[in-house]
């Protein structure tokens, strides 16, 4: 049975049960409960209601970089090194489709999805071959439930950590980081876009991270760290 029936059921039976003294409307009239205690009640009961339904998110980390590719070091020498990264036991390369290395990360409660991905750069001069400029987007993806967030955090962090370690030897830096959290539901924020023809939100966490808001996701263009571990479950929880 669905928790809003339920909790309405209850809330309904409780407002009828105090109208027949009269007191609930007397309540309403003179505010007699604080306006803070009523919304923290409201956060409280939300953040249960969401820790009972324990929704499916999606969750996309993303790192980009590019390189140039010579005689000396040729695209199959960047894309036979990435098929060699051996991280832990049960990181394994599943093969390759179209533009992307395939590997996937096998955990007790769950499997991670990581792939690289890698394009040409468009070049005004179509005559010279080489140096090549080709792109390469890393990206760690995972369906996850909203109960196993702070493990799943935790283990992307780590794996990131150890990636850009080793893919570090042979590319160097990586940069253009994004975090995307994916709902099966449209954000509670974005109906209120929709109705003001607004087609996504932007904002700052802490300050320092850049974030957007669209639809049913949430990015955050931001390399992972513990910092923003906490704002994204208050944007998840406020906007669901």
């Amino acid at each position: 049975m669905d928790i809003d029936f339920i909790f309405s059921i209850i809330t309904n039976l409780i407002k009828y049960l105090v109208d027949l003294s009269g007191v609930w409307s007397l309540l309403k009239e003179i505010h007699i409960i604080p306006k803070n205690v009523t919304e923290k009640l409201s956060y409280n009961y939300k953040k249960i209601k969401f820790k009972i339904r324990n929704p499916s998110l999606n969750l996309k980390y993303t790192f980009k970089t590019i390189i140039q590719t010579t005689k000396e070091k040729p695209l199959q020498d960047y894309l036979q090194f990435i098929k060699s990264l051996k991280f832990t036991d049960d990181f394994s390369y599943d093969g390759e489709k179209q533009n992307s290395l395939l590997f996937s990360i096998k955990k007790q409660n769950y499997i991670i999805k990581y792939s690289i991905s890698y394009a040409e750069e468009d070049t005004i001069d179509t005559v010279q071959l080489e140096p090549i400029k080709v792109s390469f987007e890393s990206q760690l993806s995972l369906e996850y439930k909203y109960k196993q967030f702070d493990e799943i955090f935790i283990d992307f962090l780590t794996m990131h950590e150890e990636i850009e370690q080793k893919l570090h030897e042979k590319f160097g830096f990586w940069d253009r980081y994004s975090i995307t959290f994916t709902l099966k539901r449209e954000l509670l924020l974005s109906k209120f876009l929709s109705n003001a023809n607004i087609s996504e939100l932007t904002g700052k966490i802490n300050n320092l991270y850049d974030f957007q808001l669209n639809n049913n996701s949430i990015i955050i263009y931001s390399k992972i760290n513990n910092e923003i571990k906490n704002p994204i479950k208050e944007i998840i929880l406020y906007n669901y």
